[in-house]
């Protein structure tokens, strides 16, 4: 296949778009119904009182010399307004000016306008903040007047306005100017220019920003009127060459400020001008400290629409300068809006360029010079400045003669030689300015690409001016690399990317997606596949009277009474395999195979295994074991070399359990009494103790009622169980190492450690001198809105748990603050220990006084008891505003002094505010991933992964396939799961579905993209530990050609 690229241009002499010998658009009569006028200009209106008005083809009436337009606006809350006009002519002949009444039945005449605004003769810009009326509230109506005077008489007949009007919830705004760390460096432009030889100088970024620092050193008062403060930063132009050109041009937010830029020269030894007298050249070297200089007014700059940014607007300069001293000013009259400068922060660029001129015309500038995060879904419009007057190209030919000869084009970078070529991009317009000193090339939006750079080229010998002299683009400043990059913005296919109001593309999703990215299903709607279908409700019937219909996901599916079972569409309506009878289904006779599915691991029988305390005489395990319930007795065996510290502990089960510990003979009999043993009821189990070595048999004893005594449990009843075995001296040099290398308190020199009581008593007494102790202090944690930071805590050292103590540290938590609906502080404590060195827990108490004790009334709910995790415990809840709240450390098993005089633990806690805090729980266990087909998981077409996830709700996962493949997953959760397979045809692949708490898919896939669907059923509580349960997943494919190549070596294996 050949690539190639087709370029169409069609060139005419123009064209009615309106009646009569001008063409021309309507004026709006008002901007919020359908009917107005606004539709096709940004119209109309939406509910908030936004809208984004632009259009060029508006006619300019002659007659009569003065005529005013009028246009209604609605104002249902708070909004900033800024209108822009301009009259597009070389000479301008009208006056144009800006009203405002707040009223929508207005008679210019004889009503006094609200707001007006009477400037510049050509162009007029105004910002306006409007308020709705108190009784009308959304109904609230303005009226907008914009005002034309001929000043000077014309034979044209076609006169036409640029016209701009936007509108913004002030809000909005005020968000938007928000200081974010970190703030750009610099913040503002260099302070001086200087010209001093052929090399031109330019400096352009759109980074700049003036922050209440910023405005601070740079506001003071004009003299002229004595009354209006302005803000004012003040750069120094040095020309040290006879004659210069110069340009200057400033952008900013079309509704967050009205800047000027303001050209002056710098007098030295006059004393006769009308500038700004005594007013130093701040940032300016005028050459002669010791004689007065005064700053004497040249040029205000010329607002016009940033070519570059739309929602911008600019003010520009340009001037050919002789030698001397300048200066430059960026003004703002304060207050303009209601966003002052010295609250918010305020974005701008800017742009400089001198050059030394000469006989030959050049490039004077280039603006925007270059640009960073642009929109790739709007046109790129580029001014170019030249020095002299262009003929040649004509207009008429000058856009098909710069496609034909590549005069100026986008050079895409980093990109392939073939591709570079692919890419680049050609003008779709280019507009000489009337005077011929300037154009715009516009690059259409088409043909942008997101997250691309790229660069702006000129060809040599293309332009000339009027002598046929050709224009230089690379002697001067303007001959720096123009390289705009544009932002990444991806929808997924599912919706478009749109700015929002501070520039930054954002998608705007499709009704039935939602997600930065369009990725997940919009509320109401599930996953089907690849999209989003509305959501489907449970009804009596839909699962024929025999099972629980769920539809939390949006997807009824029904989990099926026992004896029960769905084939095709139609739920539970068969009996299950080792049942009869349907509709009344009972177990069949005796004979018939019932099936047993449980994948939670088993406890091994002995621990000398290679795996486990064969390596090196240790082991630690953590894991949910099986409870076989129709087994009173689970017996675990090891034997010792060296003098060892056991300790297990077992979270409360469904039925209660008792640990034993005893040593036994080589026979397997137990000898003497037991060694240690835990037999509470309904609450956790420990066995804490130091074992002899020297090949001496232990024996573990997990005892549960037997079956004729167990009560209705699941198919696959678990106990969370944790066993570690360290020997004695392994932990003790581990504890020394400990000290040597963090020394926290200054004790390394001691030689000790935490096994040794003097060491414990000397770091107990550093540690009460420490001012950094959280034990017994109140921290309070105040909700005042979006801008609270989070409260966090931690111990700086390591804390002492001993063996006299049971109460080791508390500190209180006040939660106070107006939290509105949807939004809850969360409180996340988390406590770390060593787990052979004892139990350390956690508890966090609401109003209560013997610290949840079993006693308490009501303990559930003033009381969170920490959940364990490896090596420690963490709270992690939901609570209550105007509360306060205790964190409790103790000691919950007796220390054993052989082990360790002392033993370190550390706390930390958090107190934040979150929105919709179900969605705020995060586990100890990887998230699913959301593809397949990274480096991590597959490896040459072929995956096999073997871990616990969390899953969420809901949980898509994208698998792409290559070659004829072999699929399997299985899932086994603590909750209802369901899983299906879709190709990206919208195909169901046919899968295996084993139960309630498992799936099962199974399935051979021909090449292509298809999707997991995985639903996951669990109670959202306020604690984490019953909500972030694991998911025991097993994934494998494997390409049919390898298949079949490790069938053909088992045919032929030998156990030779």
């Amino acid at each position: 296949c050949g690539n190639f690229r087709l370029s169409l241009l069609l060139e005419s002499n123009g064209g009615d778009s309106g009646p009569g010998p001008c063409p021309h658009d309507p004026f709006p009569r008002d901007l919020f119904s359908e009917g107005g006028g606004s539709d096709g200009i940004g119209g109309p209106q939406d509910p908030r009182g936004r809208i984004t008005l632009r259009g060029g083809q508006f006619l300019v009436p002659l007659l009569p010399p003065q005529t005013m337009w009028l246009v209604r606006m609605r104002v249902p809350e708070p909004l900033l307004v800024r209108m822009y006009a301009r009259e597009l002519a070389a000479q301008p002949l009208v006056d144009i000016d800006f009203f405002v009444w707040d009223t929508a039945d207005v008679v210019p005449s004889e009503d006094e306008p609200l707001h007006s605004s009477s400037g510049t003769l050509d162009h007029e810009s105004a910002l306006w903040h409007l308020q709705p009326d108190p009784e009308l509230g959304s109904e609230t109506v303005f009226t907008l007047g914009v005002r034309f005077s001929i000043v000077a008489d014309t034979e044209e007949e076609c006169r036409y306005v640029e016209f701009l009007l936007q509108s913004e919830v002030v809000e909005a705004v005020r968000e938007s100017v928000l200081c974010r760390a970190p703030l750009p460096v610099p913040a503002m432009p260099q302070s001086h220019f200087s010209l001093t030889g052929s090399d031109g100088v330019s400096s352009f970024s759109d980074r700049y920003v003036v922050s209440p620092q910023v405005y601070e050193d740079a506001v003071y008062q004009e003299r002229e009127d004595g009354v209006r403060m302005w803000f004012r930063y003040r750069m120094g132009v040095t020309v040290a060459v006879p004659q210069a050109s110069f340009s200057a041009i400033l952008s900013y937010g079309f509704l967050e400020d009205s800047f000027e830029l303001r050209l002056s020269a710098v007098r030295v030894g006059d004393d006769n001008n009308n500038g700004e007298g005594g007013d130093g050249a701040e940032g300016a070297d005028a050459g002669a400290a010791s004689s007065p200089s005064q700053v004497v007014p040249l040029l205000l700059g010329t607002p016009t629409t940033d070519n570059s940014h739309s929602g911008s607007l600019g003010n520009y300069l340009e001037r050919t300068l002789p030698a001397g001293e300048y200066v430059l000013d960026i003004l703002e009259p304060m207050p303009t809006t209601p966003l002052p400068l010295n609250e918010r922060c305020h974005h701008f660029s800017f742009g400089i360029s001198l050059n030394a001129m000469g006989d030959v015309p050049y490039l004077m500038y280039v603006h925007p010079p270059s640009g960073t995060d642009m929109n790739p879904y709007e046109d790129l419009s580029i001014a170019v400045g030249f020095s002299s007057r262009i003929c040649y190209p004509e207009p008429a030919t000058v856009l098909s003669n710069a496609i034909r000869r590549a005069a100026i084009y986008l050079k895409p970078i980093n990109t392939s030689a073939e591709d570079e070529i692919l890419l680049q991009i050609f003008p779709s317009n280019i507009v000489y300015a009337e005077d011929r000193y300037s154009m715009v090339v516009t690059f259409g939006a088409f043909y942008l690409q997101d997250n691309q750079k790229y660069e702006l080229e000129f060809a040599p010998n293309f332009f000339e001016d009027c002598d046929h002299n050709s224009v230089d683009v690379a002697a001067h400043s303007t001959a720096l690399s123009h390289v705009y990059s544009f932002q990444t913005c991806d929808c997924s296919n599912r919706g478009n990317c749109m700015a929002d109001e501070s520039g930054v593309l954002v998608c705007v999703c499709e009704s039935n997606f939602a997600g930065e990215h369009c990725e997940a299903c919009a509320e109401g709607f599930h996953y089907a596949g690849s999209e989003c279908l509305p959501d489907s409700h449970c009804e009596p019937d839909t699962c024929n009277y025999h099972g629980h219909c769920q539809d939390s996901g949006g997807n009824v599916h029904c989990w099926c009474d026992v004896g029960y079972a769905t084939i095709g569409a139609e739920w539970c309506s068969v009996c299950s395999k080792g049942y009869e009878g349907y509709p009344e289904c009972v177990e069949a006779r005796e004979g018939v195979d019932r099936p047993v599915l449980c994948r939670a691991p088993l406890l091994p029988k002995e621990l000398g295994t290679e795996p486990l305390l064969g390596y090196d005489g240790s082991l630690h395990m953590h894991d949910a074991f099986y409870l076989d319930p129709h087994h009173s007795v689970h017996s675990v065996t090891f034997q010792l070399q060296r003098e060892s510290v056991i300790r297990v502990w077992a979270a409360a089960a469904p039925i209660d359990v008792d640990l034993f510990l005893y040593e036994v003979n080589a026979e397997g009999e137990v000898i003497g009494q037991d060694i240690d043993r835990s037999v509470a009821s309904g609450v956790e189990e420990s066995l804490y103790a130091v074992l002899e070595g020297s090949g001496r048999r232990y024996l573990i004893s997990i005892a549960h009622a037997s079956s004729s005594e167990t009560p209705s449990l699941s198919h696959c009843p678990t106990l969370d169980m944790q066993l570690s075995i360290v020997p004695l001296h392994t932990l003790h040099t581990d504890m020394h190492q400990s000290v040597q290398s963090s020394d926290p308190l200054g004790l390394a020199s001691t030689g000790l450690s935490y096994a040794n009581a003097s060491f414990c008593d000397s770091y107990r007494a550093r540690l009460d001198d420490s001012t950094s102790s959280i034990d017994g202090k109140v921290f309070v944690y105040e909700y005042n809105g979006g801008g609270t930071s989070d409260l966090n805590i931690a111990t700086q050292v390591p804390q002492l748990a001993s063996t006299d103590d049971q109460f080791l540290l508390s500190f209180a938590l006040d939660v106070r603050g107006d939290f509105p609906s949807g939004v809850r502080p969360i409180i996340d404590v988390q406590l770390d220990y060593q787990f052979s060195f004892g139990d350390v827990s956690l508890v966090l108490e609401r109003r209560t006084e013997d610290h949840c004790s079993s006693s308490t009334p009501g303990l559930h709910h003033n009381c969170v008891i920490g959940r364990k995790i490896l090596n420690g415990y963490r709270i992690r809840a939901a609570v209550q505003p105007e509360y306060r709240y205790t964190v409790w450390v103790y000691q919950a098993q007796a220390r054993i002094p052989a082990v360790a005089a002392c033993s370190p633990f550390s706390v930390r806690a958090s107190v934040s505010a979150v929105a919709e805090p179900e969605t705020l729980w995060t586990c100890a266990y990887d998230r699913l991933p959301h593809s397949l087909n990274s480096p991590e998981y597959m490896r040459d077409g072929a995956i096999h992964v073997r871990d616990d996830f969390f899953v969420g709700k809901s949980s898509q996962i994208l698998l792409s396939v290559d070659e004829e493949s072999l699929f399997r997953m299985i899932l086994q959760a603590s909750g209802d799961i369901d899983a299906q397979l879709f190709s990206h045809d919208g195909d169901l692949v046919p899968f295996e579905y084993l139960g309630q708490s498992t799936a099962e898919l199974f399935a051979s896939l021909h090449p292509g993209n298809y999707t997991i669907q995985i639903d996951h059923w669990l109670d959202r509580l306020e604690e984490e530990e019953q909500f972030c349960q694991p998911v025991r997943t097993e994934i494998a494919l494997s390409p049919f050609a390898v298949t079949a190549e490790a069938t053909a070596r088992c045919a032929t294996f030998s156990p030779q």
